[in-house]
């Protein structure tokens, strides 16, 4: 049993340099021969700096030797077993573990008829079972059949478990069998060489420095070498502890001393004169991230160039943001970069989805737009210019006019309307190239090396065309590198790389494999401001310190559900739970904070990440220490009384710009072109009656919504459909008295049919919708058909026309009557509506001031235009009628719209208890009357008025507009 102490270095103090000056102390005539185990690499580099400033340390000479946990088990191993072995890959040992559950007893009951035995199953669960074996040697914990946990996790699940120790020990045969090891298995492999592990040390003095919660397999190994003489034990922690006092969340140390029956003791040189003095507390709670990030600028701006501070992110994918509100000095970033969050894995991703979505060589045209618009392949180099630019500016043009599944490898770009016919040659060789490379080679991978080629040919033709991309974008540059070189190399030289898969599990493995992947930023240099994860503070001190994100969902943080092992599961088989994550992180936060002399936390308070998703709510921590400040000033700190400060974003709503548009010259001869040259239909009149600016943008500046394929239907195309079949349908019975619903309605219904499936529309949508759409037609067409009378066809589908006055000249007013019948007599207009139907109030015509406002108005009066919006919902049959009257020398008894979106039923314009002769007076005066009005204020009016109202939201040129 040894005697020696476990030294406690204060946390208040700086590890590194108590560290240094103890080596410089002890073993100053030996230093080269020392070896100092971390947590983690970051201390080293401290510890180097701090050795190379101490006057005490003659120079020139060697540093002592620095390493991990996992690299001193993988020397032991090496040295106490003379078969070399191969690190496997985490591919490697799933297909190892893949392996052992194949060789399992194939019975067909019980819990192994449950084992997910084909490769493609087991590939999800393997991953998982990988770690959990990994966990059990690392803890040196021996495998257990867990049963009876068909109620807590999945049968597939509840299978592995069941028959854990039977793959564990099949497993570590075959780890044997092909000289593989992993950290894991090095781990068991020391625990059982352990007498011979002192010996392998013998004659360098070693130093285990501030470790907190030991696994199985640290503690043994630890253990074995302290009790032998050989090693130092170091901790970072409240002093009080060795007086058995000391901070509640060190109680994995005392554990540890109890286990070891260790005496810990303050080293001599680092213990405080007093009472250590509290670091300075601050607390900011932030509405949402916007509002914590803008006020970390704020604090990073005021803080001096040569202060020594530390951005703490507890969540990783907190980087990205934090970047852009670092200030602009030199800084270092010991977090890895996400490189599934980089450019270049929305690219690949991109390419994934081309892939999952389209079908026998045809791609939605979506994806297509989306690789197109990836920046790096619009900037890929060809002599020195960039030409892909322009072509996939005129092939996204067609794509969104044309069809939902799309076949890029037969698109050819019309070079000669791109003014590059000179260079046309290298240029389509270059787009056939990315072709291949994009979508060829990743449709033909059928395994995960052929997946590696794929993303090989990328990542060539990215460096040999990327021109100035990476010189322009380093970290880009980075992401290029760690993907050729650590991501490549894993996919292609596993057992698992030759397996056939299917595309779903290919593109699963790559995607796991890109979420693991970091790409380092320089380590240099460790002074000045630091952005570090929260583990990676470990036996660190910054004098000023701001920690993100200090909620109770990352401080201490919740672990994402495993499906393979769950927390209440994890106890059987004897290893670590939630309560001893929770320790760990307590340990690693108050660490940090006892030994800042100033600390900023910043937490969420308001907005909810997603929407099943409760509100953040503060670290537990958070609490405590507020708790500890309300004890001491005898009162509750709300939010805005220091050290709780309260910040959010002003809120600023969006002001409208939607600013009428004045009748220059220019505009008024704009407006005169338009109608000389189309003239006006009742769509046109109504757009103006509902919005001025809107009918300017639409009708006169000939604006429109970018084209887009109708991925769920054309309305307008179907409502041209109908139209033409039912014209088409009863062109034969024109001029005769019939009886419409004695028509055939079955052969209507198969007209239809027939004309839908010839619509490009059509194909382009889903085979569900396209049944739906398909069947209701046929139905609704046929109970159309059912419920029209007798009745003399006179009109189908012609144009009805008059001309008005308009600036000196006469100008067409024009409409495509749908049917004209003639009823018991009478004429009647009949307009098919494959759309809403827009009813007027037949109150507006009997109101007499309106319509003298409107027969009175002259520019600067009071206008009636915004009157008139409401009540008169569409002034299309009225101008039909009125148009009817002027051609026919008659004035129809009514109209009708035939709901045709409904059951076909039809709508009369006019109410049963509107008379004749009202009737005839809104045909024969108030709707060419209203209709002068409408002229003579768009010819007059000093402007185009925008009318903000609900529609605006639904408007194609709202973003023009302004509203």
């Amino acid at each position: 049993m040894s005697t020696r102490p476990i030294r406690i270095i204060p946390w208040q103090a700086d590890f590194p340099s108590a560290l240094a000056d103890t080596l410089v102390r002890e073993h100053a005539d030996r230093m080269a021969d020392c070896l100092v185990v971390f947590p983690h690499h970051r201390p080293a580099r401290y510890l180097a700096a701090r050795l190379t400033e101490h006057e005490g340390l003659a120079k020139p000479c060697l540093l002592p030797e620095t390493t991990t946990f996992t690299e001193l088990v993988s020397r032991l191993r090496a040295a106490t077993h003379a078969m070399p072995l191969v690190q496997a890959g985490p591919l490697d040992r799933v297909a190892l573990l893949h392996e052992a559950v194949q060789g399992l007893d194939a019975r067909t009951s019980g819990l192994l008829a449950d084992l997910p035995r084909e490769i493609e199953r087991f590939l999800p669960w393997g991953i998982r079972l990988s770690e959990l074996m990994e966990e059990l040697m690392r803890h040196g914990l021996p495998p257990r059949d867990l049963l009876a946990a068909e109620d807590e996790v999945l049968p597939e699940a509840a299978a592995l478990l069941g028959h854990c120790e039977a793959i564990y020990s099949a497993y570590l045969g075959l780890l044997a069998r092909e000289g593989l090891t992993t950290p894991g298995n090095d781990c068991r492999l020391v625990l059982q060489a352990l007498d011979e592990v002192p010996a392998v040390l013998d004659g360098h003095p070693l130093v285990i420095a501030g470790f907190y919660a030991l696994s199985g397999a640290e503690d043994a190994i630890f253990r074995a070498l302290w009790q032998s003489g050989s090693a130092d034990v170091l901790w970072h922690a409240d002093p009080g502890i060795a007086q058995g006092r000391g901070h509640w969340c060190l109680e994995e140390l005392r554990a540890w001393a109890g286990r070891w029956g260790a005496r810990p003791v303050v080293e001599a040189t680092c213990a405080p004169a007093g009472e250590a003095d509290a670091p300075t507390l601050r607390f900011v709670e932030a509405y949402d991230r916007h509002s914590e990030l803008l006020e970390l600028g704020r604090e990073l701006a005021r803080l001096p160039e040569d202060q020594a501070a530390a951005v703490v992110l507890p969540d990783e994918a907190l980087l990205p943001p934090v970047l852009h509100h670092l200030p602009e000095r030199e800084c270092n970033i010991s977090m890895g970069y996400p490189l599934e969050r980089a450019s270049l894995a929305q690219l690949v991703e991109t390419l994934l989805r081309l892939q999952e979505n389209g079908l026998s060589g045809r791609y939605v045209w979506r994806d297509v737009v989306a690789l197109i618009r990836h920046p790096y392949l619009k900037m890929l180099d060809l002599h020195g210019e960039r030409p892909l630019r322009t072509v996939f500016r005129q092939w996204e043009k067609e794509l969104r006019g044309g069809e939902k599944l799309v076949d890029p490898l037969t698109w050819a770009p019309q070079y000669a309307d791109l003014g590059m016919v000179d260079g046309a040659r290298a240029v389509d060789a270059l787009l056939r190239r990315l072709l291949r490379c994009c979508l060829t080679a990743f449709a033909e991978a059928r395994t995960l090396a052929g997946l590696a080629e794929a993303l090989r040919g990328l990542c060539d033709l990215l460096v040999e065309h990327g021109g100035e991309l990476w010189r322009d974008y380093l970290l880009d540059a980075e992401c290029l590198f760690r993907l050729r070189t650590s991501l490549l190399p894993a996919l292609a030289h596993s057992r698992l790389s030759h397996e056939e898969l299917p595309h779903s599990v290919l593109f699963a493995v790559l995607r796991q494999v890109l979420a693991g992947e970091r790409v380092p930023f320089e380590p240099e240099p460790i002074t000045g401001l630091q952005v570090v994860g929260m583990l990676e503070t470990r036996l660190l001190r910054f004098p000023r310190l701001f920690v993100l994100e200090a909620t109770e969902e990352r401080l201490p943080g919740t672990p994402g559900h495993d499906p393979l092992l769950p927390d209440t599961l994890r106890a059987r088989l004897g290893l670590p739970d939630l309560r001893a994550r929770d320790t760990v992180a307590a340990y690693t936060f108050f660490r940090l904070l006892a030994g800042a002399e100033e600390a900023v936390l910043f937490y969420r308070q308001g907005d909810a990440p997603g929407l099943l998703e409760s509100t953040p709510v503060r670290s537990r921590f958070v609490e405590m220490l507020l708790w500890e400040e309300e004890k001491r000033r005898g009162s509750l700190i709300k939010p805005g009384m220091p050290p709780l400060a309260s910040v959010s974003l002003p809120l600023s709503p969006i002001r409208s710009e939607a600013l009428a548009v004045e009748k220059t010259e220019a505009v008024r001869a704009a407006l005169l072109g338009r109608l000389r040259s189309k003239g006006l239909s009742p769509t046109a009149l109504d757009a103006y009656v509902r919005c001025p600016k809107s009918f300017f943008l639409r009708h006169v500046c000939r604006l429109r919504p970018p084209d887009e394929v109708s991925e769920d239907g054309d309305p307008a195309a179907l409502g041209s459909l109908v139209h033409r079949v039912l014209s088409d349908f009863l062109a034969p019975y024109a001029g005769h008295e019939t009886n419409l619903a004695a028509l055939p309605g079955e052969e209507l219904a198969e007209r239809f049919s027939y004309a839908l499936r010839t619509e490009p529309f059509f194909q382009s949508m889903p085979l569900d919708a396209r049944i739906v759409l398909d069947r209701t037609g046929r139905s609704r067409l046929k109970n159309f058909l059912a419920g029209q009378p007798h009745t003399t066809i006179l009109a189908l589908e012609e144009r009805f026309e008059t001309r008005l006055p308009f600036a000196g000249e006469e100008i067409a007013l024009s409409g495509i009557v749908d049917r004209l019948d003639r009823r018991g007599g009478r004429l009647v207009v009949v307009d098919y509506k494959t759309g809403r139907v827009q009813k007027a109030k037949m109150a507006l015509w009997d109101d007499a001031a309106l319509w003298q406002a409107c027969a009175e108005w002259s520019p600067g009066g009071d206008d009636p235009l915004p009157r008139l919006a409401g009540p008169l919902g569409s002034l299309q049959l009225p101008m039909y009628m009125t148009l009817c009257w002027g051609r026919e020398g008659e004035a129809p008894a009514d109209a009708a719209w035939v709901e045709l979106a409904d059951q076909g039923a039809e709508i009369a314009y006019f109410p049963r208890n509107f008379g004749q002769e009202e009737r005839d007076r809104v045909i024969r005066e108030l709707t060419p009357a209203l209709l002068r009005f409408l002229l003579h204020h768009m010819e007059h009016a000093p402007t185009f008025e925008p009318v903000p109202q609900d529609a605006c939201r639904y408007c194609d040129v709202r973003g023009p507009c302004g509203a």
